[in-house]
């Protein structure tokens, strides 16, 4: 956080300072600090200043890649003809041509996402900001039936509403496929609430699952043992959601993320202890990160991906791992039998520690050489 801190006070900082060398850094400061913040708003704006600050006097230089640069204008909502519109309008007219009055843009501030926050495609649609505290986000979702009856609002896609009653699950979802906006993360979330399931998603970097599931969730169960004087966990936050499930779009171990998931296992204690304290199913559906839906139906999920996606998470404690989909060209989407399943799995969310509900056992035969026959319930 002190990094980030400094990515937003250092170029003011480095102005008073004299020498090529400190502009140099403070120039590099302020584009990181938009590069770093993700997404095609803040990545112009980059590309604007790197142009405005070592690229004068273009407009009179022939430059080579002209030619490939114009068969890249399909639309306008093609990211290399919004780049070069950017840096023309700083250099003025077009590239290698005569120069006109510059258009220049205004250097706005980053946008920024919180390292931390929550997500909901009705959020995202109404270009609202993100909550980042859970009685937030719990204010915000309860008002919604509130929202959608103002008539500014009638463009919108109509909010989904979930029985009060219902199952809530926590969501983790990367912040990076927030920022870029990728497709399956409302898919995912409409799904669910269409189910009956009353989600939270939880967007982070992927360092801070852990903290986020021991801090920032609460179960019946740990509520109920904490009024017992049972207090597993001290850093519980005071506004909590007591939830029923967490799933993990993110995959990796549980602590760590994708910087453990090299360690093999190390902090499977950790992540346990948290699970064991919170006492409801813990899932992994994770879509694929680099591989495409066509090569995974035909071929399979690539070794690398089955171990960190969805093997390493299973020495946490995940009872079930679910690949929901993977790429097609640079968006991922979802494949909708695999949303069935994690739905069909929440089923069960509420029936745990439910006397009135017969268990059912079902014995897994395997014909490799096992230590024990494995047995499963509805409760998870």
């Amino acid at each position: 956080m002190g990094y980030l801190s400094f990515l937003k006070i250092g170029p003011a900082l480095l102005k008073f300072v004299p020498g090529r060398k400190a502009k140099d850094l403070r120039n590099w400061l302020t584009v990181y600090g938009y590069w770093n913040q993700g997404g095609l708003e803040n990545v112009e704006t980059a590309f604007y200043v790197v142009a405005k600050e070592y690229l004068p006097g273009v407009a009179e230089i022939e430059i080579a890649g002209e030619d490939l640069l114009s068969h890249t204008e399909e639309s306008s909502n093609d990211v290399f003809s919004r780049i070069k519109k950017v840096v023309t309008s700083v250099v003025g007219g077009h590239l290698g041509g005569t120069a006109s009055a510059p258009e220049k843009p205004t250097l706005a501030a980053p946008k920024e996402t919180p390292p931390i926050g929550f997500y909901h495609p009705d959020l995202e649609e109404r270009k609202m900001n993100w909550p980042t505290t859970a009685d937030e986000y719990e204010k915000w979702y309860q008002s919604r039936a509130e929202v959608s009856s103002d008539d500014s609002y009638s463009k919108y896609t109509p909010p989904i509403h979930v029985p009060l009653d219902a199952p809530t699950v926590a969501l983790l979802l990367y912040r990076k496929h927030v920022i870029t906006k990728q497709p399956y993360l409302a898919d995912l979330v409409r799904a669910l609430e269409e189910a009956g399931v009353r989600p939270v998603p939880i967007f982070i970097n992927g360092v801070e699952a852990h903290t986020v599931v021991r801090d920032l969730l609460t179960t019946s169960h740990e509520i109920a043992q904490r009024k017992m004087g049972n207090m597993e966990i001290d850093s519980l936050s005071q506004g909590a959601i007591c939830v029923d499930a967490v799933v993990s779009t993110v995959g990796f171990p549980l602590v760590g993320g994708p910087a453990g998931s090299m360690e093999a296992g190390r902090q499977a204690e950790v992540a346990q202890a948290i699970l064991t304290a919170k006492n409801v199913p813990y899932v992994v559906a994770a879509p694929l990160l680099i591989q495409d839906i066509k090569s995974w139906t035909t071929s399979g999920i690539g070794g690398l991906q089955s171990t960190i996606l969805y093997a390493l998470p299973e020495l946490d404690g995940a009872i079930d791992t679910v690949p929901l989909g993977g790429l097609v060209n640079d968006d991922i989407y979802l494949t909708r039998e695999r949303v069935y399943a994690v739905r069909f799995l929440f089923r069960f969310s509420r029936a745990r520690g439910q006397s009135a509900v017969p268990a059912k056992h079902i014995l897994l035969t395997s014909p490799y050489l096992t230590p024990s026959p494995s047995f499963s319930s509805p409760s998870g």
